[in-house]
């Protein structure tokens, strides 16, 4: 059951080089992979000591045939974990100004399939960008200018086409955050935020980009965010959101990741966080992330355990969702 448990975990690790810790943990329980961040990367030799890492990793994966996930955000702008000489053409919101359409488009690809290959070379082979997220709340600094746009047509077209370059990278994409936080007043890395958007407006504007593109990405990552006037939970641990709205009313038949379970959003909620991680799991998530030490992950793996030798319902969810990350897996050998 351990490694049932920790195959839909995506976590993280420390700094730029293995502990032994982290080794131990990868060799028993082999889980999905992981999730690279600054602290993760030598500036002084960024890309030798990044693959190095990277190839590290997958020499602890027991089934070649099955390559790890190791995913990065690397939207552009300030949400950017690769510095320069790594290509970054800015935030989304400023890519293709004051360009024609067209060529606006032909840029945003060409910047995207640079990014893929930059990063496939790297041994990287999940972005979790574009953000789909339409920038219609001037005060939301967390999202801001990560958005591509200010309406949904240019977030469509715009996002789409980055889509399109990653794809053709052969680094797979995820399109976040849904189901669309650009109207949050607060960071939920910090704690909750609430929108009051009801189900019908959703449908007029946030979700627009996300129904047409849904079908061109593996991967959608779930908000942290609040609908009050959908479900009085975030939408990552919401059935209506994760379950009702993604997969039944919009079809959507890939992989749904929570955004990182160790956020504030979380964590500081009275009922203890790995409890919420389980009832993620349950109304839909299928990839875990864990970006806060390996402590968090082991914790994680544990509660995933326990939950499944007492419960035939949630053991069958898991097993669903851990056929899911394996299915995911196999398209990257």
């Amino acid at each position: 059951m351990e490694d049932l448990a920790a195959s839909i975990l995506l976590g993280c690790i420390d700094s730029d080089v293995l502990s032994d810790e982290e080794i131990a943990f990868f060799q028993e329980t082999q889980p999905a992979g992981v999730t690279l961040f600054s602290r993760n990367i030598n500036r002084t030799q960024q890309e030798q000591s990044l693959k190095k890492l990277t190839e590290a990793l997958q020499g602890l994966n027991r089934r070649s045939e099955t390559p790890f996930l190791i995913a990065i955000d690397q939207e552009g702008g300030r949400v950017a974990r690769l510095k320069h000489p790594f290509p970054n053409a800015g935030p989304a919101l400023h890519l293709g100004k004051g360009l024609p359409q067209e060529a606006a488009r032909k840029k945003i690809y060409q910047y995207a399939l640079e990014v893929g290959a930059s990063l496939c070379n790297l041994g990287i082979n999940i972005n979790f960008a574009p953000v789909l997220d339409i920038f219609t709340n001037p005060e939301n600094e967390a999202i801001g200018d990560r958005c591509f746009g200010s309406t949904l047509d240019e977030v469509i077209w715009k996002a789409g086409a980055f889509l399109d370059g990653l794809n053709v990278s052969n680094v797979m994409p995820c399109l976040k955050h849904f189901p669309g936080q650009g109207d949050a007043s607060f960071d939920t890395h910090l704690h909750s935020s609430p929108i009051y958007s009801k189900i019908a407006d959703l449908r007029k504007r946030e979700l627009k980009p996300f129904i047409e593109l849904h079908e061109k990405s593996p991967m959608i990552m779930v908000s942290h965010c609040v609908y009050p006037l959908i479900d009085k939970k975030e939408a990552s641990l919401s059935s209506i959101i994760m379950y009702e709205l993604l997969r039944v009313e919009m079809g959507f038949k890939g992989l749904v990741v929570s955004d990182d379970m160790t956020m504030g959003a979380i964590k500081n909620k009275e009922t203890h966080w790995t409890q919420l991680l389980v009832e993620s799991v349950v109304n839909g998530v299928d990839l875990v992330l864990i970006c806060e030490g390996l402590k968090n992950w082991q914790e994680a793996r544990l509660a995933i355990e326990y939950e499944a030798k007492n419960s035939v319902v949630f053991r069958n969810r898991l097993r669903e969702a851990s056929s899911k990350v394996a299915q995911l897996r196999k398209k990257l050998a």
